[in-house]
């Protein structure tokens, strides 16, 4: 046998020519396979370098002319095996460490965005609260708001002239400032067009305090008497803008300090605040825009259970009603507490959402003209709904027609 000696440029130009191992997985696919096997530790294929050290193993019997002697064999094949392994050990180890490497970095990454994801998490809660009430999903004013907002009360025009009464919430004041600044601050805020009403906000006239009186100064040139509806709707945004203000009345003066008079309800010195219970009860008005706010209606009732049970019946064409004329229930009283048990059972998943939330704030609302503080339910599913709770019973409302200004 002939003895063949090999130069290491020559067993390097042969390694070379190995075949290459590649791994043609995108980064995405890299990434899915981490995402299926993230809590399962990494196994090593053994074969790769058993491979690589097989192919090099024939590349060398087939170029070689003849066999080389057991000496040869198990000293220089021996060690070119050897480095053959270590070369595709070495190259498997590379692509095992890239992809290893990839798998990290998405492992990381996911790891990061699964932390950023817990973060908004734990912190979501904390800024919602910061611009979203306590009760973001009802309609109304309920007492938990106020723990953590001041309400405005405004009355908004439509298109068709109706007034709809609205409370604004906006985030504690801790500078002191008072009422009436903080209401002309939010008057101008307010986005009329936006919310679907006409413009109103701010009012042409001039409000101040005069003694602990506030007045209200008409603008020379206005239109608050162009009709008897301008007029009567002039009077109830100063009454209802008064709720919550600390003050009884508000004066009315001319730029000359006179008694203003209007075309049609004559000299008006002074509107006083509205009433709060004025045994109304609640109906539902539409705007073009498909949002849905409460009003009372004008006609006013003896008894809780006489309003309630009118408010199946609608008092015009404007208003809709709350109550859908399939619903019966009995009502009965007890001092500040109202029990309406439906008959049969009430289930408000088988509703809308709109025309459930507005069966039972409807109701709320309208027992709280007659001084309810409480109503309990009976026959309603499911037990807790919209952050309802009707294994217990429920307050009423502060105010209706809930709007957040940041």
């Amino acid at each position: 046998m002939s003895q063949l000696k090999w130069e290491d440029h020559e067993i390097e130009e042969l390694l070379k020519k190995l075949p290459e191992i590649k791994d043609d997985r995108s980064p995405n696919e890299v990434y899915h396979n981490m995402q299926k096997k993230m809590n399962k530790r990494f196994t090593v294929k053994p074969w790769l370098p058993v491979i690589a050290t097989i192919t090099a193993i024939l590349i060398l019997a087939l170029i070689t002319p003849s066999f080389l002697d057991q000496s040869y064999e198990n000293s220089s094949s021996g060690d070119s095996a050897m480095d053959n392994s270590n070369e595709g050990q070495e190259i498997y180890s590379l692509d095992q460490s890239s992809e290893e490497k990839l798998e990290r970095e998405d492992h990381s990454s996911t790891q990061n965005e699964s932390s950023n994801d817990a973060t908004i998490t734990k912190e979501e809660p904390n800024q919602k609260m910061q611009m979203l009430p306590v009760t973001v999903n009802k309609s109304s004013v309920y007492g938990e708001d106020l723990s953590q907002y001041d309400s405005f009360s405004y009355r908004l025009i439509t298109s068709d002239a109706t007034t709809v009464p609205v409370s604004v919430l906006v985030n504690k004041e801790k500078n002191g400032q008072g009422w009436l600044a903080r209401f002309e601050s939010i008057s101008e805020e307010i986005p009329e067009k936006e919310w679907g009403f006409e413009e109103t906000y701010p009012l042409e006239g001039e409000f101040s305090i005069n003694n602990e009186t506030l007045e209200y100064t008409v603008p020379k040139q206005h239109q608050i008497d162009r009709s008897s509806t301008t007029e009567n709707n002039f009077i109830k945004i100063l009454q209802y803008s008064l709720i919550g203000s600390g003050f009884e009345e508000v004066v009315l003066k001319t730029h000359d300090g006179e008694t203003p008079k209007f075309s049609h309800s004559g000299s008006i010195p002074e509107v006083g605040v509205e009433e709060t219970m004025t045994r109304n009860a609640y109906y539902r008005y539409e705007l073009s825009n498909n949002e849905s706010y409460y009003v009372k209606g004008n006609q006013s009732y003896d008894t809780v259970e006489a309003a309630l049970n009118a408010m199946k019946d609608v008092p015009n064409s404007i208003y809709k009603s709350i109550l859908p004329s399939k619903i019966a229930f009995e009502v009965n009283r007890k001092g500040t507490t109202v029990n309406i048990a439906f008959k049969p059972q009430i289930n408000l998943n088988e509703l809308e959402l709109k025309e459930s939330m507005s069966l039972v704030e409807g109701i709320l609302l309208t027992a709280s003209e007659f001084g309810i503080k409480e109503v309990t339910f009976e026959n309603i599913q499911p037990p807790k709904w919209e952050n309802f709770n009707f294994t217990e019973p429920v307050d009423v409302p502060v105010s209706p027609n809930k709007k957040i200004l940041p």
